[in-house]
C-alpha cells in the first residue's frame, strides 16, 4: 500500500467524526424555541374562525411564547384576528374575553396563561313601581318587566 492510500482510508473517519463534532455544536447552539419577530418584520398573525389549539400551535412554533392552559378551556373556542406581533397578545386577549377566557401574558419568562374569566359578581337589583297605561293612566294588573342581560332574559 501506498502513503496515500493508507493516508485515505484513516483521514475518512476523522472528517466524519470532525463532521459530527461540527453538526452537534450546531444543533446545541441553535435555540430551543423560535424568537418572536421583531416589530419591524413583515409577519403577521391572521387568523379567520381558526381553532384556538390550532391558533395556540402557530404562535408556539413562531415565537418564543409557549402557553398554560386546561384542554377543556380551548373546546370550541375559535379565534378571528388579524394582528402584528407587537400588538398580538392584546388583540388575542379581546377575541378570547368574549368567550369567557383570559390572557395573562409574562413577556420575561415566555408564557401566557389562558384561564375562564371570572364572573362578575351577582347584583341584585330592586325595582319598584307601577305599569301604566299609556293612554288612560291606569295601573295594568299583573304587569312584569323583562329585560336582556348578556343573552338571558332577566326579570
Amino acid at each position: 500500500m501506498t502513503g496515500r492510500a493508507a493516508l485515505g482510508r484513516t483521514a475518512r473517519p476523522v472528517v466524519f467524526a470532525a463532521a459530527l463534532a461540527v453538526l452537534g455544536s450546531l444543533m446545541l447552539a441553535a435555540p430551543a424555541r423560535a424568537q418572536a419577530p421583531s416589530s419591524g418584520s413583515a409577519a403577521v398573525f391572521a387568523y379567520e374562525r381558526a381553532p384556538l389549539r390550532r391558533v395556540i400551535e402557530d404562535v408556539e412554533r413562531r415565537t418564543r411564547y409557549r402557553f398554560l392552559y386546561r384542554d377543556a378551556l380551548a373546546d370550541g373556542k375559535t379565534v378571528t384576528l388579524r394582528a402584528d406581533p407587537s400588538t398580538f397578545l392584546a388583540r388575542l386577549a379581546d377575541a378570547l374575553r368574549a368567550q369567557g377566557v383570559a390572557v395573562e401574558a409574562d413577556a420575561a419568562s415566555g408564557q401566557v396563561l389562558l384561564s375562564e374569566t371570572p364572573a362578575a359578581p351577582a347584583v341584585r337589583l330592586r325595582v319598584g313601581g307601577v305599569v301604566a297605561d299609556a293612554e288612560t293612566g291606569a295601573g295594568v294588573p299583573f304587569a312584569s318587566l323583562v329585560w336582556r342581560e348578556g343573552g338571558a332574559v332577566r326579570g
